[in-house]
């Protein structure tokens, strides 16, 4: 029976074996290869882009009259809605409702990241509103421990069509087209002369586009430059 015996001294491959481990040792260094530290980094990368990926946004167009709520997994689309706040001098009621309904979301669906829409400052009374509702709603995401997102319109559009002067029924077409073909009946017809505008029924899904397009913004936000277009369905 031939049993392992170490090389005796002298033997050229034990030497050359030797030689070769202890300049891969130099060559290594505390940190690594080049070759090792370029692929630890990508690995790190892809560890978290892939962690963020299936993070759970609950996104938010808030409203004086219609406030537009998503909820993206991932890549998947878990809830999508429009909720209809009081519209009247009672404006306390308004935002009292829509603290109400984004914390039952965040009880119910538990999101890793709030994302709400930045409202414009404009020197009316709905804005001003506006921009209490949105400030109640960050606020209170923030007291319960979710990491609060904030984007303006502008850099929403920029960030999924490239295009800052998108229009909401661009934006909605161009999420039905890339991914969310779900949606596509709630994309409301383009008017046939645009200065007469849209018609109040036909902007009401609009609200829920733009809480898509902003959680889709939110999340290719944090994944970094790398990532481009928005999100397909699972």
């Amino acid at each position: 029976m031939r049993r392992n015996r170490p090389p005796a001294a002298g033997d050229p491959a034990e030497d050359w074996r030797l030689r070769l481990a202890e300049r891969h040792r130099l060559e290594r260094g505390p940190q690594g290869t080049t070759a090792e530290r370029i692929l630890g980094r990508a690995f790190d990368y892809l560890t978290q882009l892939t962690c963020m990926q299936h993070n759970t946004i609950l996104g938010i167009d808030p409203g004086t009259k219609e406030m537009g709520l998503v909820v993206l997994y991932g890549h998947e689309l878990r809830y999508f809605g429009v909720r209809t706040l009081p519209n009247g001098k009672r404006h306390h009621e308004a935002i009292g409702l829509a603290k109400q309904i984004v914390l039952g979301m965040i009880e119910k669906h538990r999101p890793d990241v709030v994302a709400i829409e930045a409202p414009l400052n404009l020197p009316t009374k709905r804005s001003h509103l506006l921009n209490v509702i949105a400030d109640e709603l960050r606020d209170r995401a923030a007291e319960v421990g979710v990491t609060v997102e904030g984007l303006s319109p502008e850099a929403i559009r920029r960030r999924l069509t490239g295009n800052a002067r998108a229009t909401k029924i661009d934006v909605a077409e161009y999420l039905v087209a890339n991914g969310f073909t779900q949606l596509r009946q709630f994309v409301p017809k383009r008017p046939a002369r645009p200065v007469l505008g849209l018609r109040p029924r036909d902007k009401y899904w609009l609200h829920m586009f733009d809480a898509l397009a902003l959680a889709l913004a939110a999340r290719m936000e944090s994944a970094g430059p790398t990532e481009a277009g928005p999100a397909r369905t699972a």
